[in-house]
């Protein structure tokens, strides 16, 4: 199943980076800048059966990213983000009297679409409010957690095989048959407002739906008698990010440079019609 999913999103990747490299060669103006903030993420099992035997609570996390955008006719703007992100699940089972709380560390990257609308903050501040949407895809990194009730652990997320089991370590947990990228649709609302007069200040609000599991029904194991988990479970994510961006617009130094360049062309012929006159 992981390598199924994988064929799927490759050829997605590959073409949105095409797209970017392409974007990057051609636009006169674009900015770029970073930006942090929380997350709040719920999974959700896909089968019945699970279902019935799991409930789940949110999970906080956090994430941090570098973003460029690349500006479009009417207000339209293509926005590509790489960062970092941790999020996680808070799964509950043997009719709720135990926790496997769960935190997953994600390398990410998203392109979005987005739509301004113009607005005036103040008398003197212009600034906009957003629609954004587009795809995002994570690569799961590394993982840890802890399982609390009748017989409380803690482990660290080892991918690959299972050991043997006289071989088995308590503080591991081996997850085999995951999907290790995972597919999301992001959907956001923003605003942002300039500070000083190439550099934005913006907040957005982001909510994240997931297409892929991440992994299957046995997926999980961890030698402790009695724990079960079930990975066959997709996230959604909301999101809240405060990011700071520059602006360069290449166009205007060039003409800044051809002015001046101009000029002392002009200066050396100013100075012979002065001598002719004379």
């Amino acid at each position: 199943m992981p390598e199924t999913y994988y064929v799927k999103i490759k050829p997605i990747i590959f073409t949105s980076l095409l797209v970017l490299c392409e974007l990057v060669s051609y636009a006169q103006k674009f900015s770029w800048g970073i930006k942090s903030g929380g997350t709040l993420s719920i999974n959700s099992f896909v089968d019945q059966v699970d279902r019935d035997e799991f409930s789940s609570d949110a999970k906080f996390g956090f994430l941090a990213a570098g973003l460029i955008n690349f500006p479009l006719k009417k207000n339209y703007s293509l926005q590509s983000e790489l960062g970092f992100s941790q999020r996680g699940r808070n799964t509950k089972f043997n009719y709720d009297s135990s926790v496997n709380t769960s935190s997953y560390q994600y390398l990410e990257m998203g392109f979005l679409g987005r739509k301004s609308f113009p607005v005036k903050w103040g008398k003197h501040i212009p600034g906009n409010w957003f629609l954004s949407a587009g795809p995002r895809i994570s690569h799961w990194l590394s993982g840890k957690g802890n399982v609390t009730g009748v017989q409380p652990f803690d482990y660290r997320v080892v991918f690959g095989p299972l050991s043997e089991v006289p071989l088995v370590e308590p503080d591991k947990m081996y997850l085999k048959n995951t999907n290790r990228w995972l597919f999301a649709l992001d959907i956001g609302i923003g605003i942002d407002a300039p500070v000083l007069k190439t550099h934005d200040i913006l907040v957005e609000l982001r909510y994240s739906y997931g297409f892929i599991p991440y992994g299957a029904r046995n997926s999980a194991y961890n030698s402790t008698p009695g724990f079960r988990d079930s990975l066959e479970s997709t996230e959604q994510v909301l999101s809240l990010s405060v990011g700071y961006t520059f602006t360069h617009d290449l166009k205007e130094k060039k003409k800044g440079k051809s002015t001046k360049q101009d000029r002392k062309k002009l200066k050396p012929r100013k100075e012979i019609d002065s001598m002719i006159k004379n």
